[in-house]
């Protein structure tokens, strides 16, 4: 699977353009101290058994899900790297990353919707209407849909950074601040990923 900023990553064409259409969006990353932060926006109107919040599934299903979600559904992404988190900041970062999803898979359905955004707040600039909803990714579908396909293309990205920066443990702690990685960093310094205005990467 080739990911892009922006890129359309899978589509069935399950939607009709004189429909209502709804397009749930959800970030994985804003909390780890290296890698980026990911959001997918995901218009999806068939019914996946086993769809929930991303933190509530593991590893094995989520993929499962994801692969399912990507076959049946329409789905965005946008990516915001380290570099852009550390010159603006992380709730920045995180709202340029969902407004590209959001409105990449906007243009790409047409017609007129809505936006439903886990969290307190929307992006500036969306193409449709938008709705923040705090426990979307638990309470709405279409973003639950959202949230399992973010934490797994950012847990990818992840995978493929241990490889790149061995010694950190990205494989396993996905960038957050576990105290094995607090070690590395000491010992090693932060590497190119490493958000250096968070605290520990300075």
């Amino acid at each position: 699977m080739k990911i892009h900023s922006g890129c359309e990553v899978g589509s069935s064409g399950c939607y009709e353009k004189n429909k209502h259409l709804i397009i749930g969006v959800d970030e994985a990353g804003r909390g780890p101290l290296a890698g980026p932060v990911v959001a997918c926006a995901c218009h999806i109107t068939e019914h996946i058994d086993d769809v929930a919040d991303s933190k509530k599934l593991t590893a094995k299903k989520r993929h499962q899900l994801a692969s399912e979600i990507i076959l049946k559904g329409q789905v965005c992404i946008g990516i915001e790297n380290s570099r852009s988190i550390d010159v603006s900041d992380i709730l920045k970062a995180t709202m340029a990353a969902m407004k590209t999803a959001a409105n990449t898979l906007c243009k790409k359905l047409g017609g007129k919707g809505l936006v439903i955004v886990d969290g307190n707040r929307v992006p500036d600039g969306l193409v449709w209407q938008s709705k923040a909803i705090i426990g979307a990714d638990d309470s709405q579908y279409c973003v639950s849909c959202a949230s399992i396909v973010a934490k797994v293309i950012r847990d990818h990205l992840m995978d493929g950074f241990d490889m790149t920066f061995p010694g950190y443990g990205f494989s396993k702690n996905k960038g957050y601040g576990t105290a094995d990685h607090l070690e590395a960093i000491s010992k090693l310094g932060p590497c190119q990923i490493h958000r250096r205005s968070f605290g520990p990467c300075k």
